[in-house]
């Protein structure tokens, strides 16, 4: 197989894996959306908001007021799928790294507790985080996305796309890439990667 079959094949795959997680993402939203409208929320329709916001790391919503809808819908949004597909590209090289081979670990994610992974070869010593197994290309996805909609450290790239929705712009693959300094130790020059990336084989 030659390499630019294996490239087309890996990008075919892991979209449909990024278009199966946003679309469910999508539905959560909607379904936030439409509750916005309503005049007052029934005891149910508040569990299910504060059960949804546990999910996603956000504690003592009480969806009393605009902000706590606010809150929650700069997380329960996609991620583009050009974005998803940089990152796994050169994370995992197109698809062919060890980690995606034997745990379908796509992105480099990490667990923290014995036997919860796969342990890299070049770990550093006294070091215990392992390589995170997942199920399928689908979990993978799904967990990567997920930690960006809540982790800290992504708190920027949840800022650019919340001024991208304001402003009622598409979301931009290639701006959204600049909130990820946090993702590697390499910082802007990560973010220029990732960026060439989209242009060259994504857009």
């Amino acid at each position: 197989q030659n390499i630019q079959s294996i490239k087309q094949e890996f990008i075919i795959k892991i979209t449909q894996s990024e278009n199966t997680i946003n679309q469910i993402i999508l539905q959560k939203r909607q379904h936030i959306l439409s509750l916005i409208q309503k005049k007052s929320l029934s005891k149910q329709e508040i569990t299910q908001l504060q059960a949804l916001a546990k999910q996603y790391k956000l504690n003592n919503l009480h969806f009393k007021h605009p902000q706590d809808f606010s809150a929650l819908l700069k997380r329960v949004d996609i991620i583009p799928n050009a974005l998803i597909s940089a990152q796994a590209i050169n994370e995992s090289n197109w698809g062919r790294s060890r980690f995606a081979i034997e745990g379908n670990n796509f992105f480099g994610m990490r667990c923290h507790y014995p036997g919860c992974g796969i342990i890299p070869k070049a770990r550093p010593a006294n070091n215990h985080w392992e390589v995170a197994n997942y199920s399928s290309m689908t979990a993978s996805v799904r967990a990567y996305i997920h930690t960006l909609n809540t982790h800290n450290a992504y708190q920027a790239l949840r800022d650019l796309r919340a001024h991208m929705r304001a402003n009622h712009q598409d979301i931009s693959a290639f701006k959204l890439a600049e909130g990820l300094t946090a993702y590697s130790i390499k910082g802007t020059k990560y973010v220029e990667l990732i960026q060439k990336i989209i242009t060259r084989y994504l857009s």
